[in-house]
C-alpha cells in the first residue's frame, strides 16, 4: 500500500513548529547556565588592607628614647668622662653612627646633667623606623656658672622588631607652637534673663545643687535632677561659692533656661582653690526646679 504523503503546507508548518521549539529550549538552556553559574562580572568583595605594622612605634620605643637621651646629656670635661660617655651610649646606637651622637667632646669646655625628659611625640618615619620628639631639660655648667635649658629634641630610632637603635645623629628643633583652637558653640549670649525673680530663683537653686552636688550622696543628687545622671564630688573637694552666673532665655518657650557658672571648690585643707566652669540646663516644673542638662565645660 502506498505511503500517503502529507500537503506542503503541513509540512511547511511542522518545520516552523520544530524550529520555534529548538529555539525556545536554546534560549532556556542559555538561562539556566547563566542563573546558576558563578557570575564573572558579579562585584569583588573589598579587600582588606592591613595597616602596616611598624616596630619602631611601638610603646617600649619611649622609654628607649628617653633613656638614652639620659645619657645624651650626661658628660663631663676630661677623657675619662669622654669614654665612660662613649660607653654608655654604645648599646643605644647603630654601628655606623658617631660613638658620642655628634657631639664635640674634645672642644668642650662644660659638663652637663640631665634633670628631665619627657616625649612630646613619635612619628612613623617610613620602614621600621619613627622619629621621637622628646622635651628635655637639663644643667649645663661652664666657667663656674650653672644654665639650665630646655630644648626639643628628634631622636631616629629603628628597630628589628625586638631592639631599638638610634639610627641618625638626633638633633634640636624649635619648641612646637601652641594648637590654635578657638572654642565654638551655638549658645547665643545676647538672650540674657532680665526677669529678677526668676533670676534669684534659679541663682538660689544653683548653689543649693552645687552644694549637694559637692557634699552629698547619689540619691540627693538625684532629686535635683530630671532625665540626666549626674555623678558628684563628694569627698574630692569642698564647695565654696559660685563665683559667676549667666542666665539665657534662648529656650524659654519651652520652660528651659540656659546656664553657665563658673564654681570654686577648695581642698580637703581648704588651701587650694579651683575655678570650674559649668553649662547647665534648668526647669521648672510645679514649682520645683530641676536640672535637666549639666556638662562640665
Amino acid at each position: 500500500m502506498a505511503k500517503r504523503k502529507l500537503p506542503k503546507t503541513v509540512i511547511r508548518k511542522r518545520m516552523v513548529k520544530s524550529v520555534f521549539w529548538v529555539g525556545v529550549a536554546y534560549l532556556f538552556l542559555g538561562v539556566s547556565v547563566l542563573m546558576f553559574r558563578p557570575d564573572s562580572g558579579a562585584i569583588a568583595e573589598a579587600e582588606v588592607v592591613e595597616p602596616v605594622h611598624n616596630p619602631a612605634t611601638e610603646v617600649g620605643v619611649q622609654t628607649f628614647a628617653t633613656n638614652f637621651a639620659h645619657h645624651y646629656f650626661s658628660w663631663g670635661r676630661d677623657d675619662k668622662a669622654f669614654e665612660d660617655r662613649k660607653k654608655r651610649l654604645q648599646s643605644y646606637l647603630a654601628s655606623h653612627v658617631d660613638p658620642q651622637a655628634g657631639l664635640d667632646l674634645k672642644n668642650m669646655k662644660s659638663k652637663s646633667s640631665m634633670l628631665k625628659t619627657q616625649v612630646w611625640k613619635v612619628e612613623d618615619a617610613g620602614e621600621n623606623k619613627s622619629k621621637v620628639t622628646l622635651r628635655t631639660q637639663y644643667v649645663v655648667t661652664a666657667n663656674g656658672k650653672k644654665e639650665t635649658k630646655l630644648n626639643y629634641m628628634v631622636v631616629p630610632v629603628a628597630s628589628d622588631g625586638q631592639n631599638f637603635a638610634v639610627y641618625d645623629i638626633p638633633y634640636f628643633v624649635q619648641e612646637p607652637k601652641a594648637a590654635d583652637l578657638t572654642q565654638t558653640d551655638d549658645l547665643n549670649r545676647s538672650n540674657v534673663l532680665h526677669n529678677a525673680g526668676t533670676k534669684a530663683e534659679i541663682e538660689d537653686f544653683m548653689d543649693s545643687f552645687f552644694k549637694v552636688y559637692t557634699s552629698g550622696k547619689q540619691e540627693e543628687i538625684t532629686y535635683f535632677t530630671k532625665d540626666v545622671a549626674v555623678e558628684g564630688l563628694s569627698g574630692i573637694l569642698t564647695y565654696k561659692g559660685i563665683r559667676s552666673i549667666a542666665i539665657y532665655t534662648n529656650l524659654e518657650a519651652e520652660g528651659i533656661y540656659q546656664v553657665e557658672a563658673t564654681v570654686t571648690y577648695g581642698d580637703s585643707k581648704g588651701t587650694t582653690l579651683y575655678h570650674y566652669p559649668y553649662y547647665v540646663e534648668v526647669k521648672n516644673e510645679n514649682g520645683r526646679w530641676f536640672v535637666v542638662q549639666f556638662k562640665q565645660n
